[in-house]
């Protein structure tokens, strides 16, 4: 099974009728042990890529052209992620039972983290949810903050980890 990471977006505003919910697909990533059960996980920061639409909670691959999506990915590097300064995003985490405990370093800050994560088979799957703003990204908006992006994202991962060494 391929490694998976995704970013949910969420509309609000009194035009978020017109916008979506999206996902975005984390395209290069790399999960690395650096202990007998910690680990650390680095992203790309211009490899999160605009995969589509979500309507009524599930994927909706028609909702939006590619120019659509172009214009999703530009506005994510040039006005949340800003990849040029901020490179990198890491997160070094222990798992602890059926939780990881860590700390996610975004944006040039570094806040702790912690979320519940299944583990079965070198294999680690879960879902955490958080407010960007903690790390110093303010909400996207446009006309004049009629249409804006929630201060949460949740992030879905089913990724392997390696063995120590």
């Amino acid at each position: 099974m391929p490694d998976r990471v995704e970013v949910f977006t969420f509309k609000e505003g009194l035009l978020a009728r017109l916008a979506h919910d999206l996902v975005l697909e984390v395209g290069a990533f790399e999960v690395k042990r650096t202990g007998a059960d910690a680990f650390e996980v680095t992203v790309r920061a211009d490899s999160l890529r605009a995969k589509g639409a979500i309507r009524d909670g599930r994927p909706d691959d028609r909702t939006l052209s590619r120019k659509d999506l172009a214009d999703i990915d530009a506005h994510t590097r040039k006005d949340v992620l800003h990849p040029d300064r901020y490179p990198l995003i890491r997160f070094r985490g222990r798992l602890v039972a059926s939780r990881v405990e860590g700390e996610l370093d975004l944006h040039g800050r570094v806040r702790p983290l912690a979320f519940p994560v299944t583990y079965t088979g070198g294999r680690v799957r879960g879902e955490v949810e958080f407010a960007p703003s903690r790390w110093g990204i303010p909400p996207f908006s446009a006309l004049l903050g009629a249409m804006r992006i929630q201060d949460r994202v949740r992030v879905a991962f089913d990724v392997s980890v390696p063995s120590e060494g």
